[in-house]
């Protein structure tokens, strides 16, 4: 839920990369909306949003008993930030600017997914170092996505041809 499509853009596509399959919205109203519909798995909710911003939408869904897993991603990293958001339901909170790669590790444990450990190995090359976040089925592909991929990718190009255009 970010009300830049740019932003959204972005992570759908690292999500996806990711295997994750991604319902976005464009403000907390549509947010509240797609949560009580689709019934994540994970919510990845801005702060400050217009019609509703994302602590009020969290506290709502709270409020209607709504358990999923709520990451603020927010530009705010004053102190004090991670506390009000805690507080106002959110389960955990990350910075903007997104880092593709700590987004990934920060949720692969709400997903039962695995961490990717960064290695002095080139991106192309299969990683080595990966822990389990949980016990995974032996037929699951383990194989890890790391977001430097998403420089590769023809949608990347097309996402950022866009924002420049618009900024």
């Amino acid at each position: 839920v970010d009300d830049g499509r740019e932003n959204r853009d972005l992570v759908k596509l690292v999500l996806g990369e990711a295997g994750i399959t991604v319902v976005e919205a464009e403000d907390g109203a549509l947010g509240m909306a797609a949560a009580r519909e689709h019934a994540p798995d994970l919510i990845l909710m801005d702060v400050n949003m217009p019609v509703v911003d994302g602590v009020t939408a969290t506290q709502t869904l709270r409020e209607e008993g709504n358990t999923t897993p709520i990451v603020a991603l927010t530009a705010d990293a004053m102190k004090g930030v991670e506390e009000r958001l805690l507080e106002a339901g959110f389960s955990s909170y990350m910075t903007k600017p997104i880092n593709f790669d700590a987004l990934l590790n920060h949720i692969a444990g709400y997903l039962s997914g695995f961490q990717v450990i960064e290695s002095d190995a080139s991106a192309d090359a299969p990683a080595e170092n990966t822990q389990p976040a949980s016990s995974m089925p032996e037929d699951v592909d383990m194989t890890p996505i790391v977001s430097k991929l998403v420089a590769r990718n023809p949608r990347f190009a097309t996402i950022a041809e866009r924002f420049l255009v618009e900024l």
